[in-house]
């Protein structure tokens, strides 16, 4: 997800200057994986709900003095230096935080939104660095509406992609679903047809990277142009 995120945000920069934390909260808020908005020294300008509840679990990660940052001395060094670079380049890869509970750890993608040529002051005074934060331990959930519309799936079919995204086998699937082995690969032989995939691997793939991310955002309702006094999830 977060290599995703990073190059769609490759094809067009975004000046930090224009961007509004109280215009994108309403976004921000809804999406399935932790978001900040950090200015070119670390503070964090935003934070959306999801990071939110990761820092407030402080397994790994936790806000000190609106900083991000890692709980175990030995990563401190390694996140600090992983932002400083992203501030000015986007060529950093990805930053896994090891979690003191023994869980899957956090992966950490940035990416500047800046360009190269803003000068130092401005760059401090303005938002500079998107981060995104992803829990590895979180299962990704496809409901059986979104595979029906994605891909015209049967209500089985759908419940068998489901499990499979999940973690489950071929030989767990029949009997959750209540279906005999051989039922079970008639549904999958279904699935690889209509989504025009030719393996498990390529229908996880699919499902998790692609359909997944957006199955899971849930966009707040069009609101009208009048003003409304909803409260937003900033840094005090």
């Amino acid at each position: 997800m977060i290599n995703n995120n990073r190059c769609a945000l490759r094809s067009s920069r975004i000046p930090g200057d224009e961007l509004c934390p109280e215009m994108l909260s309403g976004v921000l808020d809804h999406l399935p994986f932790g978001v900040a908005l950090l200015d070119a020294t670390g503070v964090a300008r935003f934070l959306n709900k999801k990071l939110m509840r990761i820092l407030d679990a402080k397994d790994g990660l936790c806000l000190d003095s609106k900083r991000i940052c890692a709980q175990r001395l030995s990563d401190v060094m390694a996140l600090n230096t992983y932002l400083a670079a992203a501030a000015h380049d986007s060529k950093h890869g990805v930053l896994a935080i090891p979690r003191p509970s023994g869980r899957m750890p956090y992966l950490l993608g940035a990416q500047p939104l800046a360009a190269r040529e803003v000068e130092e002051e401005a760059a401090a005074s303005g938002i500079r660095i998107l981060l995104f934060v992803t829990d590895s331990e979180e299962k990704p959930v496809l409901h059986s509406p979104t595979l029906k519309q994605a891909f015209g799936f049967t209500a089985k079919e759908a419940e068998l992609a489901s499990l499979l995204c999940q973690g489950a086998s071929l030989m767990d699937a029949a009997p959750l679903m209540g279906v005999a082995r051989s039922t079970v690969r008639r549904h999958l032989e279904q699935i690889f047809r209509k989504s025009n995939v030719r393996s498990q691997a390529e229908l996880i793939g699919l499902l998790v990277a692609g359909l997944a991310p957006l199955s899971q955002v849930e966009l707040p309702p069009l609101i009208s142009a009048q003003p409304a006094n909803n409260a937003q999830v900033e840094i005090a």
